[in-house]
């Protein structure tokens, strides 16, 4: 599997974030979300690996150290300059708060427990409100006396009477647990959109 398909991988999960609505299905596709988009990364690194030559195995972890040993055996300058640039803007991506907090957190998914994710939950409620006019006409005769008494109600269509009634709404927003600045499926679509930005920047410069 290359970088294109670990990108498709993200984004399949990303949509599945943007579209659960229990805490198990959030949960799940966040997990995945992250172990996917970080993946991409590394799916780079395994790239740059049989691009320039070096063909380090698969059955062996692709580390930074291992790249440049087995670039410096071979005298590859061109595999020493891309590892050193690779490094460089990868650390750099860690001063943004959200690709960083997303890393910890897919390290955490993988080496420690699950993330957590909470949501909040708001309901509007609207209700029908009719307006009308009562009008009291009285009949007397010529002595004074009541002779007829009657009530009309009349409703006032000017007013708006009888508002049609809509429908109970509720918004669900889901949050990281200890990063409730954004949305969860917000923060989730730029921190891939930073990797998509990594790995244009990688191919740019070294073609």
């Amino acid at each position: 599997m290359g970088v294109f398909e670990q990108i498709e991988d993200a984004e399949y999960f990303l949509y599945c974030i943007k579209n659960s609505y229990s805490h198990k299905a959030m949960r799940a596709n966040s997990g995945a979300f992250l172990t996917a988009s970080r993946s991409i990364a590394d799916h780079l690194l395994q790239e740059y690996n049989i691009k320039c030559g070096l063909n380090i195995k698969l059955d062996v972890k692709l580390t930074y150290d291992r790249f440049e040993n087995e670039a410096k055996k071979l005298s590859n300058q061109n595999a020493l300059l891309f590892l050193r640039f690779y490094k460089r803007r990868f650390e750099d991506l860690k001063q943004n708060p959200i690709f960083k907090t997303l890393l910890d957190k897919r390290n955490i998914k993988i080496h420690r427990t699950d993330i957590s994710v909470h949501k909040e939950s708001h309901v509007k409620i609207y209700e029908t409100v009719t307006v009308s006019d009562s009008v009291s006409v009285v009949v007397y005769d010529n002595n004074g006396n009541v002779k007829q008494r009657s009530i009309s109600q009349q409703q006032n269509k000017q007013e708006g009477t009888n508002i049609p009634q809509q429908p109970t709404q509720s918004e669900v927003k889901w949050y990281l647990a200890d990063f409730d600045k954004k949305e969860l499926p917000e923060v989730c679509q730029e921190f891939l959109d930073i990797m998509k930005g990594f790995v244009y920047e990688i191919r740019l410069n070294f073609p």
